[in-house]
């Protein structure tokens, strides 16, 4: 099974991406998947990786999911409805960071010019961090924050080895 996961953040700071597969290391057993991650750039480009997920569906010979990593930021942004009928038509799964990655992952919004520097100090305390973390679990990440459907998406897909 490959994941196609694309991430709101650009590739030369993946801080999305760290967090994600922070997760995915910890919770899931190990590497019975291939992870493909893509990198949209921004929150309003997520809907536009139509031919990357092409290339890399026809790269891989066995199954492929396509997962959207979101930050859900407020309920009025004009980017979500596009994004959850993009997932919905194509048949992808979407994944909602209530309200973002780092209220979700650390419990705190962090300025767009420390994201990468929050994230690799993440890294450094990851295994604390993911130990404690109550937030990724959430049929309903919409109706509370922080938190984020993430591990429900992955459970259809990977085996988890810790609940």
């Amino acid at each position: 099974m490959q994941l196609i996961m694309i991430f709101e953040t650009r590739a030369s700071c993946k801080s999305d991406y760290r967090y994600v597969k922070s997760a995915m290391d910890y919770f899931y057993v190990e590497r019975s998947y291939k992870l493909t991650p893509l990198f949209a750039s921004s929150k309003s480009e997520l809907t536009n990786q139509e031919g990357k997920i092409k290339k890399y569906k026809g790269l891989y010979a066995g199954d492929s999911a396509v997962i959207i990593c979101s930050d859900y930021d407020r309920e009025d942004d004009e980017n979500n409805a596009p994004i959850s009928l993009h997932c919905k038509r194509c048949g992808y799964e979407l994944v909602w960071m209530n309200r973002n990655v780092e209220e979700v992952f650390l419990g705190k919004s962090v300025p767009s010019r420390q994201k990468e520097k929050e994230s690799t100090a993440f890294l450094r305390k990851k295994e604390t961090y993911l130990s404690t973390i109550h937030t990724l679990d959430n049929k309903e990440p919409l109706l509370k924050h922080p938190s984020s459907n993430l591990l429900v998406v992955l459970d259809k897909y990977i085996n988890r080895k810790h609940k």
